[in-house]
């Protein structure tokens, strides 16, 4: 491609790709897409749970031109998976898709950071983003929570450039103090800065409750600097009839799902409602300590040098620094402090922690290559690795091992090792230099950080052996999915010929909020066929799905087999006289040897009648005995 080519006619100017298209701007292309392939891989691997299901079951209704409920649920995504549903029907990846995109493309947004977090500390953030476990996590959750911290992201990036380009040729300093400026900003670009950022929070408050939590972080920072919330407030007044417009339009398209649902509004309403609730201290399906400890066990690295970033904001009055932690304690103590617990509130903290990590993870990278020619610092480093290498593999198998000689061996080997990393770097400090150190100690942070990082990744969101115990979530879809949608699809053929197409009575529980409701009549949703009640009906079709905790008096020519299909597992139930070893062993490996403390269970009810011609009966050969349901009227 010649330079004439690459140069192209531009209003106003001539815009350059060669020189636009800068290594720089590569780097974020390429955390961009690794961002993308790290949620969108894999999105339909596991049933949606619960609250996924409950989200995005309404959706599937107003596609199909039937009546919906939008209580408890976030209007924005139900209008985005509504209109990615009609085209596409639905399926589990679909449903996760909108906040799966939005986490992969958030990572573009901290270039628009670069004044805030340095070149190099905006460029680590968003890798940081890109493959944080809890950051992955939340985007690959079907639920309002996923679209919050993208468009908190979006929000925080117009808000900076609106404010480091003022009328004048000046920028504004994260303390409210004006700088010269570096080009000469025109009044166009601080009014588009206004109107997107209008347009992110409009689409926030109607994305999930935790938007309130990102009002409270503005308002506590607008008490704190006043004067940013002057300059700020100066600049809305003089474009005020365009940002209210955007930001008006935008929250009620965003909750109306572009004027089709207008029992949006009450349900963005309802968010508001549904944060004041979750404040309220009280019992809660989490406590803080297993949010604590999630957030601990899973972002490590972003606490560590989060952390760090912190006291170092605060030595140097960097107002930008103190921002971000104020931002993560406010989020960390609304995630903590009430009833409404939820692990994906910890998406919020995530982000602000990678804020105050990004510019140390650079500086530490900086670092490592200005030792890059000298011996000491890298053979500190190679020897500390090795005998990190060697506890790694020592300590669990110590645990592992059932021989009492083997477990001394691999204590012995822990211990000595253990003993001889902290002996070196106290021998190279005394007879060599503290320096030295200090340069080296970031940097073995850093690859020990990374190297549990991506354990913790690939164990919260690809990770689907049902023999591992759950990473985040205390419910988890059961193993027997797989074999409900087997034996469905067998018997739904062979008694109308479709998969899709038979007869089918689904009887839901009494109780309302039974978690699996929403599961079944989302894995059911376009089964032609399905009758749903609360109670046998006096003509039960071909094949009947009951609670197995409540199974209907049925006729005896139906057979039934049990599908466990959600269960729940608590760290605390992990007890015995090797707490120890059961502890690490989750911790490492997500293994235990303790049972879910519940379960919950579905009997497939088929008519034997079925199998009279000849269809194999696999599960069904062994009947469930039937008890006493009472009699309802389908729907």
């Amino acid at each position: 491609m010649t330079q004439g080519e690459l140069t192209v006619q531009a209003a106003g100017g001539r815009f350059s790709l060669e020189a636009w298209l800068t290594t720089e701007r590569v780097a974020y292309g390429a955390a961009g897409v690794l961002a993308l392939f790290l949620r969108l891989f894999g999105l339909g691997l596991q049933p949606l749970g619960p609250a996924e299901a409950a989200q995005a079951l309404p959706a599937w209704q107003a596609a199909q031109g039937n009546a919906y409920q939008l209580s408890g649920i976030s209007p924005l995504l139900f209008g985005l998976q509504r209109w990615l549903f009609v085209p596409l029907a639905g399926s589990d990846s679909l449903a996760r898709w909108w906040p799966a995109l939005a986490g992969g493309l958030a990572t573009l947004l901290f270039y628009a950071l670069r004044d805030r977090l340095g070149r190099g500390g905006a460029l680590v953030a968003a890798i940081l983003w890109a493959g944080s476990p809890l950051a992955v996590f939340v985007s690959r959750q079907a639920t309002g929570y996923g679209l919050v911290p993208p468009l908190a992201l979006a929000l925080l990036a117009c808000l900076s450039l609106a404010l480091r380009t003022p009328a004048g040729g000046t920028a504004v300093s994260s303390d409210g103090q004006a700088e010269a400026g570096n080009g000469r900003p025109t009044s166009g670009s601080i009014r588009a800065s206004l109107i997107w950022a209008a347009i992110a929070l409009g689409a926030l408050l109607a994305a999930g409750s935790g938007a309130y939590t990102v009002l409270l972080i503005g308002l506590v920072a607008a008490l704190v600097w006043p004067g940013v919330a002057a300059c700020l407030a100066a600049a809305i007044r003089g474009y005020s009839r365009s940002v209210l417009s955007a930001g008006a339009l935008s929250l009620v398209l965003a909750a109306t799902a572009l004027f089709s649902a207008p029992l949006g509004f009450a349900a963005a309403g309802d968010l508001l409602g549904s944060w004041l609730r979750g404040l309220v201290p009280g019992l809660a399906d989490y406590s803080s300590a297993e949010l604590l400890l999630r957030l601990l066990l899973s972002e490590p690295l972003l606490l560590g040098f989060g952390s760090a970033g912190l006291v170092w904001a605060i030595r140097h009055r960097n107002s930008s620094g103190v921002f971000a932690g104020l931002a993560a304690g406010l989020a960390l103590l609304v995630a903590v402090v009430g009833g409404g617990r939820q692990p994906a509130d910890l998406g919020l903290v995530v982000l602000a922690l990678i804020l105050l990590a990004g510019p140390v993870v650079a500086w530490a990278l900086a670092a490592l290559w200005s030792w890059r020619a000298e011996i000491d610092p890298w053979l500190l480093f190679g020897l500390s690795l090795t005998l990190l290498v060697a506890a790694a593999i020592s300590l669990p198998s110590f645990y592992a091992a059932t021989d009492a000689a083997h477990r001394v061996l691999y204590l012995g080997v822990t211990l000595v090792t253990a003993l001889l990393f902290v002996g070196l770097w106290v021998v190279y400090g005394v007879w060599g230099s503290w320096r030295t150190v200090g340069r080296a100690l970031p940097a073995v942070g850093l690859l020990v950080g990374v190297v549990w990082a991506l354990s913790q990744l690939n164990g919260l969101n690809y990770d689907t052996d049902p023999l591992r115990r759950p990473g985040a979530l205390l419910q988890t879809a059961g193993p027997g999915w797989v074999d409900l949608r087997s034996e469905l699809r067998d018997l739904s053929a062979f008694n109308s010929g479709g998969e899709r197409d038979a007869r089918i009575d689904l009887i839901l529980p009494m109780d309302q909020a039974d978690p699996l409701t929403p599961m079944l009549l989302w894995e059911l949703r376009d089964h032609s066929a399905l009758r749903v009640g609360t109670g046998l009906p006096p003509d039960p079709a071909p094949i009947v799905i009951t609670p197995a905790d409540a199974q209907p008096a049925i006729s005896d020519r139906y057979s039934g087999a049990s599908f466990d299909l959600l269960e729940e597992w608590r760290p605390e139930s992990l007890a015995g006289p090797d707490l120890a070893r059961q502890w690490l062993r989750w911790v490492i490996y997500r293994q235990a040897a303790t049972p879910p403390q519940a379960t919950w269970k579905v009997v497939l009810w088929a008519d034997r009648s079925l199998n009279a011609r000849g269809f194999p009966q696999s599960n069904l050969n062994n009947p469930v005995s039937p008890v006493a349901l009472p009699a309802g009227k389908a729907q």
